[in-house]
């Protein structure tokens, strides 16, 4: 995703219910591809969502949720983020 690309960066500490896979894997807590998420739709998720928070990048053409291996890793990451838009 290009920096240009987003429209809104946030930073969350919990995820949309997850109705269920439509192109991805879950193996355990890790989540990678798309979902359908409750009240979003199709989101791309890639995430261990046992380990907030997540950061959440919205385009025009998708949702995606990540997070890093700590809280830390993420939030130093949604911080360069946020500074670069």
């Amino acid at each position: 995703v290009l920096i240009s690309d987003l429209q809104e960066i946030q930073l969350i500490d919990s995820l949309p219910v997850i109705e269920r896979r439509t192109n991805g894997s879950a193996t355990g807590e890790m989540l990678r591809g798309y979902f359908q998420l409750s009240q979003v739709g199709t989101a791309l998720l890639y995430l261990d969502r046992e380990n907030p928070p997540f950061i959440l990048l919205t385009t025009k053409v998708d949702k995606i949720y990540l997070n890093l291996e700590t809280a830390e890793q993420t939030r130093e990451l949604f911080d360069a983020l946020h500074a670069a838009q």
